[in-house]
């Protein structure tokens, strides 16, 4: 019996059963395993909802914060929902070599569920019950309420989230700090994203027209951002995405796929008011590959735990460091400095970082106390850095 011939043939006490295509399951056993617990004191929300629907399979999974869900086409005979392990659906689905066949069995015991590539055959307990699954979407959708909703192209919204990540604060104290602001552009009714660490700051704006977002935007966490980040970086097609705010949480959605979200609750800072004014008193021209270069000698020089300042001297043409035994490195620099300018101090870190998003790009500050400003090919892309002092 061949390949295809073998995934075909259903058990005669098979409840339900579905042929699902290799690359349709992986993708969303790994949505699934990406977004369930490893581990957890309530066992459930370490399993994805699987679900054999007239024509298409329903794949979920949740930890409370989060759900994704992924629906595709199969041919499906039957309909049921099981659990099953989310990181042993996707080991399995990863390793299939072909069209993958789950097949419901009835059993004296526990229903058994069988997965099967017509090579290597999984065969697991139903000892979950589907109905313990928590489906955070549905209970969201079912309260209803004022919904601010809107569609925006992958290529807008990977933009907007790609350059505004790296500028995310990790620190708990302020965990509302911790994602991705979204909301109207000062005076318009365009789209901005931003993010802010405390010593760098991020501020994209768009030409995406939005509906209010609360009353000041909304604050995306952190692990959201870094799933829908996961799904545009494939790059599926131009089908827009559905963004759905409405009370505590959001749903955006592509085609089969939904991703819902709790909202931080908390009050973004007023970032307008840190961007400020913009000033020629320092400028500075930088390039990726300066950055790389300056990055690379400082940390052969001062290791890990050196410091990672660097000083910007347009007057003098250089950018330099020194390293604690009191070597030092200098390298060109172009730009220009207004009378009385003294040389700034800024973490070559987060140059860096910057310069990996914005390629070429422009800094320039009114003083050594005051935030710089950098700028780069993309007039609508904003980022904000602290000095350091040297």
């Amino acid at each position: 019996m061949n390949q295809m011939n073998s995934i075909a043939s259903a058990s005669s006490d098979a409840i339900a059963s579905a042929t699902v295509d290799r690359g349709s399951l992986r993708r969303a056993a790994r949505l699934a395993a990406a977004t369930a617990e490893i581990k957890a004191a309530v066992p459930v929300l370490t399993y994805a909802h699987v679900s054999l629907e007239p024509g298409q399979v329903r794949i979920a999974a949740t930890d409370l914060d989060r759900e994704t869900v992924s629906r595709f086409d199969a041919e499906v005979s039957g309909e049921i929902a099981v659990l099953i392990q989310a990181r042993t659906l996707s080991a399995f689905a990863d390793g299939a070599e072909g069209p993958v066949r789950l097949e419901v069995v009835a059993t004296s015991g526990a229903n058994v569920i069988v997965l099967t590539d017509g090579m290597t055959t999984l065969r697991l307990r139903d000892h979950i019950p589907a109905e313990d699954y928590p489906h955070q979407v549905e209970r969201w959708r079912a309260k209803g309420g004022d919904a601010a909703a809107f569609d925006i192209s992958p290529a807008a919204l990977l933009r907007l989230l790609k350059l505004t990540r790296p500028c995310i604060s990790t620190e708990e104290t302020r965990y509302y700090l911790n994602g991705v602001f979204l909301g109207r552009s000062p005076g318009a009714e365009t789209l901005r994203a931003c993010s802010t660490d405390g010593h760098k700051l991020a501020e994209i704006k768009s030409d995406v027209v939005i509906p209010p977002l609360g009353e000041r935007g909304v604050i995306v966490p952190t692990r959201t951002v870094e799933t829908l980040l996961s799904q545009l970086a494939k790059g599926d097609g131009n089908q827009p995405w559905r963004l759905d705010v409405r009370g505590e949480a959001f749903a955006a959605t592509c085609g089969g796929v939904e991703i819902w979200s709790k909202l931080i609750d908390g009050r973004y800072p007023d970032i307008d008011r840190v961007i400020g004014e913009p000033s020629e008193n320092l400028v500075a021209h930088l390039s990726l590959g300066l950055l790389r270069r300056m990055a690379g000698l400082q940390m052969a020089m001062a290791g890990q735990r050196g410091s990672k300042a660097v000083e910007l001297d347009p007057k003098a043409g250089e950018i330099r460091f020194r390293d604690p035994e009191g070597g030092s490195v200098a390298h060109p620099l172009q730009g220009s400095a207004q009378p009385g300018m003294d040389p700034i101090g800024f973490n070559l870190g987060y140059l860096l970082e910057i310069a990996r998003l914005a390629g070429t790009c422009t800094l320039s500050a009114k003083g050594g106390g005051d935030p710089a400003r950098i700028v780069g090919d993309d007039p609508d892309a904003l980022w904000i850095v602290m000095p350091m002092r040297m």
